[in-house]
């Protein structure tokens, strides 16, 4: 079909980065198929690589709005708000993402990092112990986590949110130094000594 074609087409001008031939393949795509929330999202991603964020946004909340159910598009239309300066209406959307995704690991990082933009770390923490309930052997969890409760002077707390994530298998610098900053923070001067060499 027509609509096939101009689909090919746009994927073709934004793998080649043609990302203005992109979206007029899209936009007549979707003049035939006004309807279709998949060429919504690929128009609106490439919108926001053009950085035409407010276009974005009004694409993904129409999408958000024809699929309530479907978290992956109100994830897009969260980075597109954040994109926009609206925190609150990112963490609306994220929040309502994440309990429809519960098991998922990468909306709790985002919403957590959100909060953290926002100077909430107390309501970033509140979701990294949500996402652990449902998700506990995430490494990444435990290490975003050790992290807040750092900025939350709960460095005790981070030191066991640090040691999980070794334990699970995130062996990576950043993590070893998180380690070591909580544990001398925590007035383990050696213990710190052994995590940062």
């Amino acid at each position: 079909s027509g609509v096939r074609v101009l689909r090919a087409q746009a994927a073709s001008h934004e793998r080649r980065w043609q990302l203005s031939e992109a979206i007029a393949a899209y936009r007549r795509a979707r003049d035939r198929q006004p309807v279709s929330v998949w060429l919504a999202m690929a128009l609106a991603r490439v919108h926001s690589e053009e950085r035409q964020h407010e276009a974005a946004r009004v694409l993904l909340a129409a999408a958000t709005e024809a699929k309530p159910e479907t978290p992956t598009i109100r994830v897009e239309y969260a980075k597109a708000l954040v994109a926009l300066d609206s925190l609150e209406g990112a963490i609306v959307q994220l929040e309502i993402a994440h309990r429809q995704a519960a098991t998922s690991v990468t909306i709790p990082l985002l919403l957590s990092q959100v909060y953290l933009v926002d100077d909430n770390p107390i309501s970033a923490r509140r979701v990294l112990e949500r996402a652990l309930e449902a998700v506990a052997d995430n490494p990444r969890l435990w290490t975003r986590h050790g992290a807040i409760l750092q900025q939350l002077a709960a460095y005790g707390e981070a030191v066991g949110a640090y040691g999980f994530a070794l334990v699970l298998g995130d062996s990576t610098a950043g993590t070893w130094r998180g380690l070591g900053i909580n544990r001398y923070l925590d007035n383990d001067p050696r213990g710190a000594l052994d995590a940062l060499q």
